[in-house]
């Protein structure tokens, strides 16, 4: 399976081997672009950014969808290397981080010289 993320709210599901030209799912639940998509640690989830301010994770063993609400528009964000935090560049150049495990969020990190358009772990 690949996710792709789009512009217009949505991001879908593929399923590589079949090489379907119709998506496994589509999920819809931001309410504007898309802007990143990755693959939660152990496969089994998939998180996504949105201009909307909320990062959502879609856990695809149980249909469950836990929305984290950053209140800015998200360009990118990007897991720590061991994938207990997640840091988020938003659109006011402030880099948001925090523990993935809880909704609370750990540092800031501001930045007003330059807006962060992307995140590299």
């Amino acid at each position: 399976i690949y996710a792709s993320a789009s512009y217009d709210s949505t991001v879908r599901l593929w399923d590589a081997r079949s090489r379907s030209k119709e998506p496994l799912m589509i999920l819809d639940q931001a309410k504007d672009a898309v802007t990143c998509v990755r693959m939660g640690k152990g496969g089994d989830a998939i998180v996504t950014s949105s201009v909307d301010g909320k990062i959502r994770t879609f856990d695809l063993r149980t249909a469950q969808m836990i929305t984290e609400d950053i209140v800015h528009p998200v360009t990118s964000f990007s897991f720590s290397n061991d994938g207990t935090s997640i840091a988020a560049s938003c659109l006011d150049g402030i880099v948001r981080l925090w523990e993935s495990n809880t909704a609370a969020t750990a540092t800031r990190t501001t930045s007003r010289k330059r807006v962060f358009q992307k995140l590299y772990s």
